[in-house]
């Protein structure tokens, strides 16, 4: 508010007779140009900070560009759930289950929207799954060549399968108690079952040489990327009852024996839009302030040489 009462509590000319004629002139000039820059300033800030959504033109360009999406929003989804688990909602206006509810599912929505927008008309998976068809094809295709594209098209069948497990786990906030878990535990057990069959068939594409080492990816992809839960926690093949049981100790006891704390280590990508909105506008003031003290001095200082 200091700030914004800097930039707003200039005087007029004339007001005070006593005020040098150089200073109302510099800040009669400056003051509106300020407004501008503060504007134009926000509107620079606002468009660094916002998401990309240009497809690259190359195939593997686009594949990292979609694994930094899944990142994103893995974390996001992440950091609202052990944020709710760790009771560090704040004390007044804490969202309630119901709301919680809505706040998890808007991310999948919108993580499934923006890359639905970054995709375009071309699915991620039939991509890759083209492009390692044509690298099976030819004859010049390296190994490393056929397994780097292999891993994007695990990554692509990952990303599915990690939303609808996002799902199932902002479900588990509308629980009124445990003995009703039974039908998230079937949802659960059936993603995991659908999306191994998936995992499966990249592997029959593979060569022999690759088909463990994709297996073995896959396994560790799925550890990696259930969502909020510690990959410590995740058995070899995921047992759907015993993760039904620590995503409920999670939600409804707070439980952290199998929180995944990774997101917070980037807190700021991950927090809320509000907060990142904040902190655009107090550096737009702030420098609009200082912008304003400077072009100010500089017009009073070019009037006292016109005089002269």
């Amino acid at each position: 508010m200091a700030m914004v009462y800097a930039l707003a509590s200039h005087r007029g000319p004339g007001l005070d007779s006593d005020e040098p004629e150089e200073e109302v002139i510099g800040r009669k000039y400056a003051f509106p140009l300020a407004i501008v820059f503060c504007i134009v300033a926000y509107v620079f800030f606002a468009w660094a900070f916002s998401q990309d959504y240009t497809k690259p033109c190359g195939d593997m360009a686009y594949f990292d560009k979609a694994d930094s999406f899944d990142d994103y929003f893995d974390n996001r989804f992440n950091f609202f759930l052990s944020r709710w688990t760790l009771n560090e909602e704040p004390k007044v206006g804490r969202r309630s289950n119901k709301a919680m509810h809505k706040v998890l599912v808007d991310l999948v929505d919108q993580r499934e929207a923006d890359l639905k927008r970054l995709s375009g008309p071309d699915d991620r998976r039939y991509t890759a799954l083209r492009r390692l068809y044509v690298l099976l094809h030819m004859e010049s295709s390296t190994t490393d060549e056929i397994w780097s594209t292999a891993v994007s098209l695990i990554h692509a069948v990952g990303s599915n399968q990690t939303a609808e497990l996002q799902r199932v786990i902002a479900d588990f906030f509308l629980l009124q108690n445990y003995s009703s878990t039974k039908e998230l535990t079937e949802r659960i057990g059936k993603i995991l079952n659908s999306y191994q069959l998936k995992a499966d068939l990249v592997k029959n594409y593979l060569p022999e040489i690759l088909y463990d080492k994709a297996g073995d990816y896959w396994t560790e992809y799925t550890q990696k990327h259930f969502p909020g839960v510690s990959s410590k926690c995740i058995l070899v093949p995921p047992n759907a009852t015993v993760i039904t049981k620590i995503i409920h100790r999670m939600v409804h006891s707070h439980s952290t024996d199998c929180l995944d704390y990774s997101s917070w280590e980037l807190f700021f990508s991950v927090h809320n839009i509000e907060s990142v909105r904040m902190g655009l506008l107090l550096i737009t003031l702030a420098s609009s302030v200082v912008f304003y003290k400077l072009l100010k001095c500089a017009i009073a200082r070019c009037v006292v040489k016109r005089r002269k």
